[in-house]
């Protein structure tokens, strides 16, 4: 384990935390301007995570692993631990609409959202479940090349690179609805953190780290510059700030010049849960009314920002309580039957 990544794991999920909750903050009458800002741009998480994955990926089908996972092997552990994470939340989401907001299942296509089908919070029971619809289909690729001989898999990497960049040319976005998934700018934020892998120990030198560290508050400052918020230009800047995220906190492990405190890895380890519980909890801090006693109270900033506190105890607990254990069992199954 790389306790530098967990960290940034729960990173990725706080800041997506803070964009759910910015507008729940500002109806409160909160006035800390700067979690407004942060939470404005806090859907940048997901860019981390997609750059996460394609290094997670790359590193654990590495040959210098000293073992081959096969492609069965492979999916089984990466569907397993997507869906076993997720369908707790799905029904528990399913049970808070009926109960609080029977007019969100609407819309909702609800066969879609269950086996992550869709990646579109218009139909998604947990809205921040979209992205996982992209790292299933990410997995799926990466069986596909694990089936093929190892001369096949850099060109069908290519072949894919270069078909995102012709789909991005050659054709306008909602033109081809199909095309805009497969071939989603989302693509080179994982492909960037397979090459970061591939790297190697070509980016644990001090002038990559220098560099990363000078490049990151530029791509930050262009995505807020030119309000860059999907396609292409969400790329370019949030997930170029993504990858200098992931060179600074490998190299920084690697010259164990800064690693990642216990908490931090703890919250990066239930970075899973975090991200797929705390829609739900937000909704249940407003349909329980616990949001309006907290304001009628006059504690807005204590209580709020206690509520938020509660989503990440929450998180810690159930990964290790019900998450982890689950996963585990399932993977017993696995080799009890092997």
């Amino acid at each position: 384990m790389i306790l530098n990544l967990q960290a940034l794991r729960a990173y990725a999920a706080t800041l997506v935390l803070f964009h759910h909750s910015q507008r729940f903050y500002t109806d409160m009458g909160g006035s800390f301007g700067w979690f407004e800002s942060i939470g404005k741009w806090g859907f940048t998480g997901v860019d981390i995570f997609f750059v996460l994955s394609g290094y997670v990926i790359a590193r654990s089908i590495s040959p210098r692993n000293g073992s081959v996972i096969r492609p069965g092997e492979f999916l089984f552990r990466r569907f397993g631990r997507i869906y076993l994470g997720y369908w707790p939340f799905f029904f528990i989401a399913l049970v808070t609409a009926f109960l609080f907001y029977p007019q969100f299942l609407t819309d909702k296509k609800l066969f879609a959202s269950g086996f992550l089908l869709t990646p579109s919070t218009a139909y998604s029971v947990v809205s921040p479940a979209w992205s996982l619809t992209y790292e299933l289909y990410f997995y799926a690729l990466t069986a596909l090349m694990l089936s093929l001989p190892a001369r096949f898999r850099n060109p069908i990497l290519l072949i894919w690179l270069g078909a995102a960049i012709v789909k991005l040319i050659a054709t306008d976005y909602a033109q081809f609805a199909s095309l805009d998934f497969f071939f989603s700018p989302f693509v080179f934020e994982f492909l960037a953190g397979m090459l970061v892998f591939r790297l190697g120990m070509n980016i644990q030198k001090n002038r990559v780290l220098v560099l990363s560290v000078i490049l990151l508050p530029v791509f930050v400052a262009l995505g807020v510059a030119h309000e860059h918020i999907a396609g292409i230009g969400r790329v370019l800047t949030w997930g170029s700030a993504a990858v200098c995220l992931v060179v600074i906190a490998l190299v920084l492990e690697h010259k164990r010049m800064l690693i990642a405190d216990r908490f931090s890895v703890a919250l990066g380890d239930a970075s899973y849960t975090f991200y797929l519980s705390h829609t739900i909890l937000l909704a249940l801090f407003f349909a329980t009314g616990l949001q309006d006693w907290i304001v009628a109270g006059g504690w807005v900033e204590t209580g709020f920002f206690s509520y938020l506190a509660f989503i990440i105890l929450f998180s810690i607990l159930f990964y290790r309580i019900v998450e982890h254990p689950m996963y585990l069992k399932y993977l017993g199954m696995r080799n009890g039957n092997a």
